[in-house]
């Protein structure tokens, strides 16, 4: 398995960036996570980072926090990345249990609380593709590592890179 993160930008509170992901995620405005997102991608490119991408893959939600929140800002974090480089999206990752938040967990908490929360679905269609996985931000690293190890286990044969508007230092 390979893991890539390209330039994230540090997730530090109270700065603008951090705003926009805030209401990217809470304040129903999904347009600025695409927007950030191919923003970004345009920079990443031209660095090579998606050159040999063939599937971009987002966090997914629990169907009943996805429809109480309106979408999926990992979702709309990939779409932007799409349209940015033209790469497809996917949506062999499922999360069939719901989890709590992690906004109000400590470490350890975060660390154990996306165990076993996703699925894939027809990992032949996986095979032998590098994936890109995109997730908001990252600040354990546990929700990104739980997906990663759960396409891992269903298609051995597919390599793995991570995408996340921000970071925490913390990690």
């Amino acid at each position: 398995m390979v893991f890539l993160i390209p330039n994230s930008r540090y997730y530090v509170a109270g700065t603008p960036y951090v705003r926009l992901i805030h209401d990217a995620k809470y304040n129903r405005r999904p347009i600025v996570a695409r927007n950030l997102a191919e923003t970004h991608a345009k920079e990443m490119s031209a660095k090579g980072f998606f050159d040999d991408i063939d599937v971009i893959i987002p966090i997914p939600l629990h169907f009943t926090k996805q429809w109480m929140r309106g979408y999926n800002q990992s979702h709309e974090i990939a779409i932007g990345l799409s349209r940015a480089t033209g790469i497809p999206t996917g949506d062999n990752l499922i999360a069939p249990h719901s989890h709590p938040t992690q906004t109000r967990k400590n470490a350890t908490e975060r660390r154990l609380n996306p165990i076993g929360s996703f699925t894939v679905k027809y990992p032949e269609e996986l095979e032998n593709l590098h994936i890109l996985i995109v997730d908001d931000v990252i600040t354990t690293g546990s929700t990104i590592l739980s997906g990663l190890e759960e396409i891992h286990s269903a298609s051995p044969s597919s390599r793995l890179s991570v995408y996340s508007l921000a970071i925490s230092k913390m990690v």
